[in-house]
């Protein structure tokens, strides 16, 4: 995947990777939106690229048809047909242990894909191009010697050229709220990022990475870019597994490595159940894995729990979050969140430097003193849930400005700050008002492919970027976030905003995750309705959602089902989210025992969620490992029939 990305960089294509979890309908739909002059596969993606191919053509085919005929032009985001299709290519000339992928090479920003070189006629078709074909028809130079030509250099520089639209990558979103979008970016924003890695995160020659993040996000393919500019060694894996990442880990002697919270927890349980003697594999003992140094974690908060539990798997590493988006080339802001619980004396010199070089993303000393303007300060109750990001990165410009949305939530201070703007008339808030978090600098998109609104509605007329994310900035500088803007629910003419649900809800003992929406609802538009995950020995008087049946699809039990009592805070896994026979024992809740103890806390009436239907297996998860709202809101539908078509 390296190799073919930076070869085609080096011809000057845009380069879009895409998810290889991806059904062949949804990639069909990427091809049409992208008309790509070159499909790039792996053995393992090959019959996925020949079926998602196939239905592409299929529509291309039928939309000039179909344009004729209304006389209509092309939607926004919609394909744009060709009359040629992409040619398939094999990426077959390194080992088998690769990581399973499928990559786009694009020829341009032109609505049009380059002239693809056509079948051989007859009964037999010629074969399809591999990666090693390509290379020799490389390696043999021009057909056609016109005249004498000066000696090729034996290792012909990196040129890293560029099409004129000043694109290097293509990068989908991850999809949180809403459906993803491609997203242009240049190599000023990667080399910006690496730059920002490198200061930060510290990678060096000295480092083995480990690619645990896929590099059809933006997160796994900023940290590659940063991680070869330093000129680390680089370890892949083909997915992401717990046990076969620690045993990367130990074999590799893996130094750093990137990770979402998700990913932190199942390598702590393989971890304590390697030691234990209990997991696959050999036995794992902390002394072991005290060759990682540093752990980056992004795409979303870290809790202190988890964050224990981390140090104890991983005693030498120190701990860091990052904030970021595909539109940002990744992160904007740091935060070094612990060092290590333990350094060996060889290493002492070395932690400590890197110590004193994170600890400008460190919260300060005094953070534990309320109200001194730090990080950690909190002054006002309303906005519990909010989390403290870092702070940004140099070079990363990082404003709040008032909205319409945030205008409605409560805020930590009345005056808006009288200076900054832009010409939507956006406010710059002062310190602990709430708005929406903007960035600005060479990290940011060039535009969305092909979405001209889309552009416009993201970037100010004087460059900011509009991240769609609720937050405000702390005197000090640190960033608190609540979360996206398009996470507002509006129910009867109030606003709630679903991730202080969500925190509210997780604070109720027999609750390990939620996750909140809206539903249709006549009277108030939207009703506010959440998904809860059960933790170990809690039932649930309400509807409740079991692991995926034989047949296909979530079961729905409108009665209780039961877990095999646990401890209670035990974190739930897919070993544990299996569900039970009922156990008399188990403690019970309720959608009104739910409601009672957000009251009790709190929450305001029309903020507290109307429907909840409960599971015992973890939230689902996008490639990002952020929870998939949109699935969310689909599982609700089918759990309660509220906003399921009647037709």
């Amino acid at each position: 995947m390296m190799e073919a990305m930076l070869a085609c960089l080096d011809a000057g294509c845009i380069v879009c990777p895409v998810n290889w979890r991806w059904s062949a309908a949804e990639l069909a739909e990427v091809l049409q939106r992208l008309s790509p002059t070159l499909v790039l596969h792996d053995a393992e993606c090959a019959a996925l690229a020949q079926q998602a191919l196939a239905q592409a053509a299929c529509v291309l085919q039928l939309q000039p048809q179909k344009q004729n005929q209304t006389g209509g032009s092309v939607s926004r985001g919609a394909a744009v047909s060709t009359g040629t299709a992409p040619t398939l290519c094999l990426i077959d000339h390194w080992s088998h242990a690769t990581s399973a992928g499928t990559g786009l090479a694009l020829g341009g920003c032109r609505s049009s894909t380059l002239p693809t070189t056509a079948a051989a006629s007859g009964s037999s078709a010629a074969a399809p191009p591999t990666t090693s074909l390509l290379l020799r028809l490389a390696a043999s130079g021009p057909q056609h010697q016109h005249d004498k030509q000066p000696p090729a250099p034996t290792t012909p520089p990196l040129q890293l050229l560029a099409p004129a639209c000043g694109t290097a990558l293509l990068v989908f979103t991850s999809g949180t709220t809403a459906a993803p979008k491609g997203v242009q970016l240049g190599h000023a924003a990667f080399h910006a990022q690496s730059l920002v890695k490198l200061a930060l995160v510290g990678y060096s020659p000295a480092d083995t990475y480990l690619h645990t993040a896929p590099l059809f996000h933006i997160g796994g393919l900023s940290s590659a870019f940063a991680a070869l500019m330093a000129g680390c060694v680089q370890v892949f894996m083909p997915r992401f597994d717990a046990a076969a990442a620690m045993a990367a880990i130990l074999r590799h002697r893996v130094s750093v490595f990137i990770a979402v919270p998700t990913m932190l927890q199942d390598l702590a349980l393989a971890a304590a159940a390697a030691a234990e003697g209990t997991g696959p594999g050999a036995s794992v003992a902390p002394e072991s894995l005290k060759c990682v140094q540093r752990i980056l974690v992004g795409a979303g908060g870290t809790a202190p729990k988890l964050q224990e539990a981390v140090s104890r798997t991983f005693p030498a590493a120190h701990l860091l979050s990052a904030y970021g988006m595909t539109e940002a080339c990744s992160s904007m802001t740091f935060r070094h969140l612990r060092g290590p619980s333990h350094v060996a004396a060889g290493a002492a010199a070395g932690s400590c430097q890197l110590a004193q070089q994170l600890q400008l993303w460190a919260p300060p000393a005094s953070s534990q003193a309320h109200g001194s303007g730090n990080c950690h300060a909190k002054p006002q109750a309303e906005l519990e849930g909010a989390v403290c990001v870092g702070w940004p990165a140099p070079g990363v410009q990082v404003r709040v400005v008032r909205t319409a949305v945030a205008d409605q939530q409560p805020q930590l201070q009345d005056e808006a700050s009288p200076h900054g703007g832009n010409n939507s008339g956006d406010r710059v808030c002062a310190p602990y008002q709430l708005g929406e978090v903007q960035t600005r600098g060479p990290h940011t998109l060039l535009r969305y492919w092909r979405d001209a609104a889309a552009t416009a509605e993201a970037l100010t007329a004087d460059g900011w970027l509009r991240t769609g994310d609720l937050g405000y900035l702390g005197p000090d500088g640190g960033l608190w976030l609540l979360g996206r803007a398009k996470d507002m629910i509006k129910s009867g003419g109030e606003n709630v905003f679903a991730p202080q649900v969500e925190a509210m809800l997780c604070a109720h003992p027999a609750v390990a995750a939620a996750a909140v929406v809206g539903l249709p609802h006549e009277r108030l538009g939207e009703q506010v309705s959440a998904l809860v995950v059960l933790r170990g020995g809690w039932n649930y008087l309400g509807p409740t959602i079991t692991a995926p049946s034989s047949a296909g699809g979530p079961t729905i039990k409108p009665a209780t089902a039961a877990l095999p009592v646990g401890p209670p805070g035990s974190p739930i896994t897919p070993a544990t989210a299996a569900i039970g026979p009922h156990l008399s024992g188990a403690q019970q809740t309720s959608l009104q025992d739910l409601q009672d103890f957000c009251r009790r806390h709190g929450l305001a009436g029309f903020r507290l969620p109307r429907v909840v239907v409960a599971q015992w297996q973890p939230l689902p998860l996008n490639g990002s490992g952020k929870v998939a709202k949109p699935m969310v809101r689909t599982m609700l539908q089918r759990a309660t029939g509220v906003g399921m078509s009647r037709l």
